[in-house]
């Protein structure tokens, strides 16, 4: 196993501070009426806002953060990479940087953090953990019921698709779950990867006891996942905050109805072309989630953060 440290950065509250210029209270206090009220984060708070997530009550409470151009594209044609559209924003040097922060924030809030193949597989040495030790501290002191770091979850629908090679299942730092379907695991079982074992009785404890293995939870028929057990089964083990890095899996969420909210930061900048999300997956005119803005920040004027919730289906 190699011996490695887990990244760490600093993230300056004046550089990743943005103002609020939108907040609906009275739909925030709503939303968050039952959650633990003292389950916050002050570093946050101080440069954001202040936010509480409520627990699911089935199913474990799911977030996500996407940055879109101005025209609502997630991507270049030319560049890929998602990271690279707040980069190119040369008007404000500082907001790629305040929404990396707002990304590691959501990570300082979850139990797990989901992450899809094609990621790994464009970032082959990255961490999907807390950068910002600030935030780290902080989550000790006011979310003692969490981990030091989230554990992240791999989605695969059948195996086929997973970068054996990736730091995360070199590493004994934090667990890695790999959700997939029975043909999945059979697949996995086939390429005779080290170190990983099915999990059937899916709980915290269970999770952690086999830091530097990876295990798999099996859910669905054939080639074909659940997602609606998987996250039951989650939620059943302890597991109540998950942000979705995935944007595939953010997108059958949505048609799922297990999305709780979104976090969308947009840029001023313009890029056409196809990269848009759900692009391959389109809602239709009657049947489509929605959502209501809660809040509204601006970084200079450059930047947008909303935080938006998603109504449930009536």
């Amino acid at each position: 196993m190699n011996k490695i440290e887990l990244p760490s950065m600093d993230f300056p509250r004046a550089q990743v501070s943005s103002i609020n210029c939108f907040l609906d209270e009275e739909l925030l206090n709503k939303w968050q009426q039952n959650a633990d009220q003292k389950a916050f984060l002050p570093k946050v708070r101080d440069t954001f806002g202040k936010i509480i997530f409520p627990k699911g009550k089935d199913y474990p409470y799911c977030f996500a953060s996407i940055a879109l151009s101005m025209d609502g594209k997630m991507a270049y044609p030319d560049n890929q990479d998602g990271d690279m559209l707040v980069h190119s924003n040369s008007l404000n040097k500082d907001g790629a940087l305040a929404d990396f922060f707002i990304l590691n924030f959501l990570r300082a809030y979850s139990d797990a953090v989901l992450v899809g193949t094609k990621t790994m597989k464009a970032e082959a040495n990255a961490f999907v953990t807390i950068h910002d030790m600030e935030l780290v501290a902080e989550r000790k002191i006011q979310m003692p019921d969490k981990t030091e770091q989230p554990f992240t979850i791999v989605s695969s629908k059948d195996g086929t698709d997973i970068p054996y090679e990736h730091i995360l299942f070199h590493q004994d730092l934090i667990p890695v779950v790999v959700f997939t379907s029975p043909v999945g695991f059979e697949n996995i079982q086939k390429t005779g990867a080290a170190g990983f074992y099915l999990l059937s009785d899916v709980t915290k404890t269970n999770i952690y006891k086999n830091i530097g293995k990876t295990a798999i939870v099996v859910t669905g028929k054939g080639d074909e996942p659940d997602i609606k057990s998987f996250l039951s089964k989650m939620k059943l083990g302890g597991v109540d905050h998950i942000l979705i890095e995935s944007p595939t899996v953010m997108w059958l969420l949505m048609k799922e109805r297990l999305m709780n909210e979104f976090l969308i930061t947009y840029t001023s900048i313009f890029v056409g072309g196809q990269f848009s999300p759900g692009f391959f997956s389109a809602f239709t005119f009657d049947e489509h989630p929605e959502s209501r803005i809660v809040s509204l920040n601006h970084h200079q004027n450059t930047f947008l953060f909303s935080r938006q919730l998603i109504e449930e289906e009536k």
